[in-house]
């Protein structure tokens, strides 16, 4: 995916988009996170609305549609492509979880 297929953001957004990556994954790729010494603060879920749930798994099923077609095509998936199936994994537990609560 090249720049011009993307509008708007910033670098950090762009890093994010690009590479599946979360803010803090980002920031640190990009040398603009400096650890504080505190213990992280585990984040509670957020509540989102059904419309947000949606676009989640919109675009986390299509990553998962997109690997299994490439198995399906005998591509090889590299590490970075198993390390985002696994996130898009976790994104769509996240959005089931929310469901349920």
């Amino acid at each position: 995916m090249g720049g011009c297929d993307l509008s708007g953001g910033d670098v950090l957004a762009y890093r994010m988009k690009v590479h599946g990556e979360e803010f803090i994954e980002a920031a640190r790729a990009l040398g603009a996170w400096v650890d504080d010494g505190q213990p992280a603060r585990p984040e509670k879920p957020r509540a989102f609305s059904a419309r947000d749930g949606l676009a989640v798994l919109d675009r986390e099923a299509l990553i998962a549609w997109t690997a299994a077609h490439n198995l399906a095509a005998g591509v090889d998936l590299t590490a970075a492509d198993r390390e985002r199936l696994t996130l898009a994994a976790r994104r769509i537990a996240t959005v089931k979880e929310a469901c349920n609560a």
